[in-house]
């Protein structure tokens, strides 16, 4: 008849091995069995004595008891059950987008995951998977994973799984329909391991990043000069330019003979020229700017002009091209500020 269960427990992975005493409750150098029962059984040992990332094993003896002497099973020749330790949560970082970062528009969330930050451990459970909660700032909803700007619906955080994983990279696709342009976004991600059920570790989020979003583009106006009007000079072409959000940060145009068909190159003439205006106040750093170009060197008397502006924002979204023609005439100063007694086009 069975009289009593005894258990070995030993800390494999530690050199020298070490086994687990039940007298002192501290691993020790020489191998102990404990009673643990008889034909039904279970030891209770608190985790704080297992370090994290660890190899353990178990075996376990029957002895009986006759009327003379105990019979004790062979348990050091059995083979042990083998199991590993790991309470320590796995370490998350979203590389991109950058905090910080100004987007015109992203279809990604991608960066690194690790059970073992630190690598210092032989036995970690190993990564499961990382999720990532996406939080629109300006509306202070969560994203619910759909593909649409309705989907930051959610007053509370939404965990969306990856995408890929080829170790120790992650990526989350994400539809570049649900961004809105001029909002604010947050991204923060986080890890759970293998350590199965209930158990396994989840990592509190710490990698956190905010961003914005901005794709719409600033608009230009020419003031000076006015379309289809006589100029004897012009000291400054003029205008103004304005932003919904980033601000404005340069405003180009081209000026076009348009009778021999070149453009203004500063100085020179050839191939069209982009060339950069002046922000009036001296810098572009607001979302509204007055601008000027001041060369007048490429003025000649009796000549048809075309000058084209666009605007471009600190993200680099760049306004469509527009623009129109005018005359430089010094005979003609009785017109100057009047519109042209003859409509004519500038593209002929």
């Amino acid at each position: 008849m069975l009289f009593r269960s005894e258990m070995w427990l030993e800390w494999s992975s530690t050199a020298p091995v070490k086994y687990w005493s039940t007298l002192t409750e501290t691993w020790l150098g020489g191998s102990t069995w404990t009673n643990i029962g008889s034909t039904v059984w279970s030891y209770s040992i608190s985790t704080t004595a297992f370090v994290s990332g660890e190899q353990y094993g178990v075996k376990v003896r029957g002895v009986d008891k006759t009327d003379y002497s105990e019979n004790v099973e062979d348990g050091v020749s059995k083979s042990s059950g083998t199991f590993y330790f790991d309470n320590t949560a796995p370490a998350t970082v979203v590389s991109y987008p950058v905090n910080g970062g100004k987007y015109v528009i992203t279809d990604k969330v991608n960066g690194t995951a690790t059970d073992d930050a630190n690598n210092e451990f032989a036995h970690e459970a190993g990564m499961k998977v990382t999720d990532i909660a996406l939080l629109d700032v300006t509306l202070n909803k969560w994203w619910d994973g759909g593909s649409s700007t309705s989907s930051f619906s959610s007053a509370n955080e939404v965990w969306i799984g990856t995408t890929s994983w080829a170790a120790p990279n992650w990526e989350v696709t994400i539809a570049t329909t649900i961004f809105i342009s001029g909002h604010s976004y947050r991204v923060k991600s986080r890890g759970t391991d293998n350590v199965p059920g209930a158990g396994a570790n989840v990592e509190t989020p710490s990698s956190i990043n905010d961003f914005d979003i901005d794709f719409q583009p600033p608009a230009s106006e020419i003031t000076i000069p006015e379309e289809n009007k006589y100029y004897s000079s012009l000291p400054e072409i003029t205008g103004t330019s304005a932003d919904d959000y980033a601000g404005v940060n340069g405003v180009e145009l081209t000026i076009r003979d348009v009778a021999a068909g070149v453009y203004f190159q500063q100085p020179g003439w050839g191939a069209e020229t982009w060339l950069q205006a002046a922000a009036t106040d001296g810098v572009f750093d607001t979302t509204s700017e007055d601008w000027k170009y001041a060369d007048t060197s490429w003025q000649t008397t009796g000549k048809r002009y075309e000058v084209k502006v666009r605007a471009y924002d600190v993200y680099a979204n760049t306004e469509t091209e527009h623009g129109y023609g005018f005359v430089i005439d010094r005979s003609e100063e009785r017109r100057v500020g009047k519109e042209c007694r003859s409509r004519w086009s500038p593209y002929h």
